[in-house]
């Protein structure tokens, strides 16, 4: 016996029986597939499968237009009021396929409206605070997406150039660190690193294994 669902199953059940496919049944009655998929499967009722060629209910040519326009399928979802997966099966059901195929699934904030807190000049912290978001999430979708190039940071603070020019005149590593301002071993790891200076091997000593040298008599005279 099937799970007591809230939704009309009898009309469901008839659209079922003048041809209509599940994802049909489910845009018809403002359901996910799913739904309507699980509470036939559950009745044992045989199910359509999902054709090409059904006209929503929702506006699909202003989707078309807007994914012509370069607007991505999360995109289109927000400005329709829509969601993803219902603008998504449309068009994978007609075979269209968006210009533009950036992933927007995880985004549930307003992307255009931090945009403008961006542009007055706010910092990523306060935008994630005013929306209620992670530290960090408008920040690196803003990088995904190339809306926001990252300033590459230096890996280290003092110049390398002139530790290598150092280096060619003969100092010592200490030496050299203290002129460009930091320890001599950072100095020769940073030079390992980039290839300027081969890695020196380890040296592991062999392990001693003790002879132990006993007389046979004394041998014999722990057993016994």
């Amino acid at each position: 016996m099937g799970k007591r669902i809230k939704w009309d199953l009898d009309n469901a059940v008839k659209l079922l029986k003048k041809g209509f496919t599940c994802r049909e049944i489910a845009e018809i009655m403002g359901l996910t597939r799913e739904q309507v998929y699980d509470a036939f499967r559950n009745r044992n009722l045989k199910i359509v499968p999902d054709r090409r060629g059904f006209k929503p209910s929702w506006d699909m040519d202003r989707a078309k237009r807007l994914a012509d326009q370069g607007k991505a399928i999360y995109e289109i979802a927000q400005i329709m009021g829509l969601p993803q997966d219902l603008v998504r099966s449309g068009f994978k059901n007609r075979g269209w396929k968006p210009k533009v195929t950036r992933s927007g699934r995880h985004v549930t904030w307003d992307v255009e409206q931090a945009k403008k807190m961006r542009a007055k000049g706010m910092k990523w912290v306060e935008i994630d605070r005013d929306m209620d978001l992670t530290p960090g999430t408008v920040r690196h979708y803003f990088v995904r997406q190339g809306l926001h190039k990252p300033r590459r940071q230096p890996n280290m603070q003092w110049d390398i150039e002139q530790a290598r020019k150092l280096r060619e005149k003969g100092l010592h590593w200490k030496d050299i660190g203290r002129i460009v301002g930091t320890d001599g071993n950072n100095v020769r790891r940073a030079f390992v690193r980039r290839g300027w200076l081969d890695r020196p091997k380890k040296s592991v000593p062999k392990r001693k294994v003790p002879r132990i040298k006993m007389r046979v008599s004394a041998l014999r005279a722990k057993l016994s």
